[in-house]
């Protein structure tokens, strides 16, 4: 377990590089492999493994067709899920129909994915109640906890330097301040490393 001062160090280890100095590395590893580039740079593996997935995250948005405010971009089913108003196998239901029909494409995918992902974390829910929002979680271990105020405020802010997380963090509070799953998640997991 690391120390405060450990879990410090290694932030602002984390922090002082430059993004060019980030890209060129990451561009190594592809060429060189990870273990060798962090020991001739002298970078922690696990930094260049964070940004390597930073870098992921960044690439699986950029391809994906961004339609921040575009109503049609999400099935709307979500409120009417989480109400009881439709059941998730009355969905799958009228899915497989509509894919017998008409064929399977991409949209039909993506729904079928998102609502086992629902399904998911449903019954992880009902598995373990409130202990689910614990802060020490399911497991009952420590968690990690070291906090920046000025790192928190700037991704609170949309004031990053990541555009599509300021993109995100703005439209939350946007007049309606809906988001689909997507943008609510990629937000969220860039803000466990706060950039």
């Amino acid at each position: 377990m690391k120390t405060k001062k450990e879990e410090i160090t290694a932030w602002f280890a984390y922090k002082r590089y430059t993004s060019q100095f980030k890209e060129q590395a990451l561009e190594r590893t592809d060429r060189d492999g990870l273990p060798k580039v962090a020991q001739d740079l002298g970078v922690a593996e696990a930094t260049l493994y964070a940004w390597k997935a930073k870098r992921r995250w960044e690439v699986i948005i950029k391809l994906r067709v961004i339609k921040l405010d575009d109503w049609d971009f999400s099935s709307k089913l979500s409120p009417w899920l989480s109400q009881g108003c439709i059941s998730p196998r009355r969905v799958l239901t009228h899915l497989g129909d509509y894919e017998r029909q008409v064929g399977s494409n991409e949209s039909t995918y993506w729904l079928y994915f998102e609502l086992l992902w629902r399904e998911y974390f449903q019954w992880l829910l009902y598995k373990y109640g409130s202990r689910l929002f614990h802060l020490r979680g399911t497991r009952d271990v420590n968690p990690l906890l070291t906090f920046y105020p000025e790192a928190f405020m700037a991704w609170k802010n949309g004031n990053t330097e990541s555009d599509f997380v300021n993109a995100f963090m703005r439209q939350l509070k946007g007049p309606t301040g809906y988001q689909i799953e997507a943008d609510k998640s990629f937000p969220a997991t860039w803000s466990m490393n706060l950039g």
